[in-house]
């Protein structure tokens, strides 16, 4: 390939004097000073008039204001409404809670009943009698009571059937009191 050598002159640039408008009528781009298609002449056209900056009128401010307070507020409301549920949600899980344990004691308190009654049943017809005495005790940790050698446990009505007398210290019996 041939290189051909060309010598480069700069060009000065004439100045660009045309100017062109867009129509505010129809949109159509026209030469300056010359009427629009449509009917539009820039030359009878008036100006805008500038407008004046307005300042917010007071009610416009006070409005804003309201509305800023009203908003704050009303987060406010929601946090307090999202603490309360997360305090209700709490106690709601801890009545849930308080419920098990009370069935639980519930049941407990029901089975020491049954056995306070067997107990109660126990204590109020058995009686103690040591090997080698002549008497029986209602409480074997009676001081007239000596368990050492052994003992015999007995219905109390089979106690007194077999012969054996009652202690005086821990078999006496309460009489109700007669009033006049």
């Amino acid at each position: 390939m041939d290189f051909v050598d060309v010598e480069y002159t700069e060009v000065q640039d004439e100045p660009i004097t045309d100017t062109w408008y867009t129509c505010p009528a129809c949109g159509c781009l026209n030469h300056s000073g010359s009427p629009c298609d449509c009917g539009y002449d820039p030359r009878r056209a008036v100006a805008p008039k500038k407008r004046r900056k307005r300042r917010p009128s007071v009610a416009v401010i006070v409005l804003s204001v309201a509305l800023l307070a009203s908003l704050a507020i009303n987060v406010a409301r929601e946090i307090s409404y999202s603490e309360c549920r997360a305090d209700l949600l709490d106690a709601q899980e801890n009545n849930a809670n308080a419920r098990i344990s009370i069935s639980s004691l519930s049941s407990t308190i029901r089975s020491l009943r049954d056995e306070l009654d067997a107990l109660s049943l126990y204590a109020n017809n058995a009686c103690v009698v040591p090997t080698n005495g002549r008497m029986y005790h209602r409480d074997p940790t009676c001081s007239k009571c000596d368990l050492s050698a052994g003992y015999w446990i007995f219905n109390t009505e089979l106690a007194l059937s077999n012969g054996y007398r009652a202690c005086p210290s821990c078999s006496v019996v309460e009489k109700p009191v007669m009033s006049n």
